[in-house]
């Protein structure tokens, strides 16, 4: 469990390392599996926090926490990280090969207006802002992403409802009333959901990842307390529930959800959930 008024927003898993954003205390912890057992914690790192408000990382002092993702390697960029956006517009870069936090500075960001997600993709930082209806892409410099962005979108969207977007090959956005909306180069693709047995109710959480890493598109559907598994066209493949709330308190998490990440080779799935990390494994399909 983590502090009473946490507000636990994302969870990026990379091997081992398991990073969670309490937003309301603007802090990341950094959990890591246990080497002896398998699919549970190192009890050694439950309280471990690897950067929170306040604190001096080279010349910044970080401010709030907006969001965070795992940035992969790419063009000009060799090594791949985690990046935590804070709200006076600064990376904070953490590599767990060498356990160093590195600032990293962002062009252009007296342009945004209210920077709430953030994505990542071969390297390119990606910045939803939802108030401008803009989604700003930043290619990789040698010192961070000091060149001037690029405006992703090339047709209007309005962004204000939007409540977490995934990155493949196209954007995927998820709005709090249930609509997913598929864009590639910028253009509206096609996503079409009818064929669900139900559309999404208050939905938290959306999660794919380019093609190599992930196959499937998964939504947390807290509304009708499931995942739901979809092609990156939005047929229905399938849908997970808990079965026995036993387990969990008498409590279902799925209902509670507040962000996915999916680890396709392994069949798991790490959700956010009230004050918890939950761990589900997958009925995973061909």
């Amino acid at each position: 469990s983590y502090p009473s008024d946490a507000n636990l927003t994302r969870v990026v898993v990379q091997g081992a390392h398991i990073f969670v954003m309490d937003r309301h205390n603007s802090q990341v912890y950094h959990h890591r599996m246990d080497e002896q057992l398998e699919n549970a914690l190192d009890p050694t790192t439950a309280g471990t926090i690897l950067v929170s408000r306040g604190d001096q990382v080279g010349k910044v002092v970080v401010g709030d926490l907006v969001d965070m993702a795992w940035m992969p390697t790419g063009p000009s960029r060799q090594k791949a990280s985690l990046v935590i956006l804070e709200s006076n517009g600064a990376i904070i870069d953490y590599d767990p090969a060498t356990m160093q936090l590195i600032p990293l500075q962002v062009a252009a960001t007296d342009t945004w207006q209210y920077p709430k997600l953030v994505g990542s993709h071969s390297g390119r930082f990606y910045v939803l802002d939802s108030t401008a209806s803009r989604i700003w892409r930043y290619d990789p410099t040698p010192d961070g992403y000091n060149n001037s962005p690029y405006d992703w979108l090339q047709t209007e969207v309005d962004l204000a409802g939007v409540v977490d977007f995934a990155i493949g090959d196209s954007i995927y956005l998820l709005y709090a009333d249930g609509a997913i909306r598929k864009f590639s180069m910028g253009e509206a693709d096609t996503f079409d959901i009818s064929d669900w047995d139900t559309p999404p109710r208050n939905p938290a959480s959306i999660f794919t990842r380019p093609p190599a890493e992930t196959r499937w598109i998964y939504v947390a559907d807290r509304g009708n307390s499931r995942i739901v598994q979809v092609s990156k066209e939005g047929q229905f493949k399938q849908q997970v529930r808990i079965a026995d709330v036993t387990a969990t308190g008498g409590k279902d998490p799925l209902a509670g959800a507040t962000d996915l990440f999916v680890d396709e080779i392994a069949g798991l799935a790490y959700l956010l959930s009230g004050r918890d990390l939950y761990l589900l494994r997958l009925p995973m399909s061909e």
